[in-house]
């Protein structure tokens, strides 16, 4: 059911009985210098072989910058058009140009900040329009 909502969870850790145990952990014991998931490194530590224990976190993060260069920015014309975007009164046309310009010539990475845009209108056309 997660992955039909594109959500990341850790069946696991949803038991009862852990997360009792994780409110029982005194807060300080949980923060160990800024370290991620120290208990649980301490507790399966001899299971886990030890090059595994330390490797560093990695994300998964889609192109998001080449996207809203190509494929992505096609949406823009054809959802937020100046009529539309004044008309709604939210954003400021001007503004969002001005960051797909800098973006397209790759003067400055604003691939969130216009992903967010998108992300936003597709809401409000859904829930408030």
């Amino acid at each position: 059911m997660s992955m039909a909502w594109a959500l990341e969870l850790r069946v696991p850790f949803l038991d009862h009985r852990v997360v009792e145990l994780a409110f029982r952990i005194p807060f300080n014991n949980k923060l160990n210098g800024g370290g991620s998931k120290v208990i649980l490194r301490e507790t399966f530590a001899d299971l886990i072989p030890e090059e595994n224990l330390r490797v560093p976190k990695k994300g998964f993060n889609v192109p998001l910058g080449a996207w809203m260069r190509t494929k992505l920015d096609r949406f823009f014309d054809e959802l937020l058009p100046r009529e539309y975007v004044e008309r709604e009164g939210i954003f400021n046309y001007d503004y969002i140009t001005h960051l797909r310009d800098e973006h397209r010539r790759g003067q400055r990475d604003n691939a969130y900040e216009l992903f967010a845009v998108l992300i936003f209108d597709t809401w409000y056309r859904k829930y408030i329009k």
